[in-house]
């Protein structure tokens, strides 16, 4: 990490989310099913888990940690999911009860069709967030287009999770003023609380 040091921001940025996309790429399709399984089986004993309403899940894309396995049992959970859909800028949730109700949105990621969601208390609510590289100071590089960072300023009562495989994990993630700390980042290997 200390060679990144000396080089600009959004360069820093840039070599990080290459390194760890490509240790993402490099996982088996075994592998992540399993750590999905892990996940799942922990998040739903959590303590915030039991006690939220509505969980805002992202439906994975490409080599994204899988979150069907989460969708299922969050739904013998009886929670309310919802998923996100990208209008112009700006990231929306609308409710999901199935995942048949996800075609292929924004960049061929599926997205729901449905009524957007009005999150009357989202203190009632947590959101699982996707990303490319999670740093324990709570902070996160996404794709780069900042639909997460700009719908997170507009919630920040939200518990944010950050999910992700532990090889997407560094010490400290560069970040910018309007980058958005998570709450906590879970992997397959570590739950990891940010203060």
């Amino acid at each position: 990490m200390d060679y990144l040091m000396t080089r600009p921001l959004k360069e820093q940025k840039n070599i990080l989310r290459r390194e760890k996309l490509q240790a993402r790429k490099a996982i088996f399709p075994e592998y992540a099913y399993e750590a999905a399984v892990a996940v799942a089986n922990f998040i739903t004993t959590t303590k915030r888990f039991k006690e939220c309403k509505n969980v805002l899940l992202y439906a994975n894309y490409s080599t994204e940690f899988r979150t069907d396995i989460l969708f299922m049992m969050m739904q013998q959970h009886k929670k309310n999911i919802f998923y996100p859909r990208v209008e112009g800028e700006d990231l929306f949730y609308c409710r999901v009860d199935n995942l048949e109700q996800l075609n292929d949105g924004y960049k061929g990621i599926p997205e729901p069709y449905g009524v957007k969601a009005d999150l009357k208390n989202p203190f009632e609510s947590i959101i699982i967030v996707p990303g490319c590289v999670f740093g324990k100071n709570g902070y996160r590089i996404g794709y780069g287009k900042g639909f997460y960072d700009r719908f997170l300023t507009k919630h920040p009562e939200l518990y944010k999770i950050g999910l992700c495989y532990d090889v997407q994990v560094v010490d400290k993630c560069p970040h910018e003023p309007h980058d958005i700390k998570m709450n906590e980042i879970i992997t397959e290997r570590q739950d990891i609380y940010i203060y």
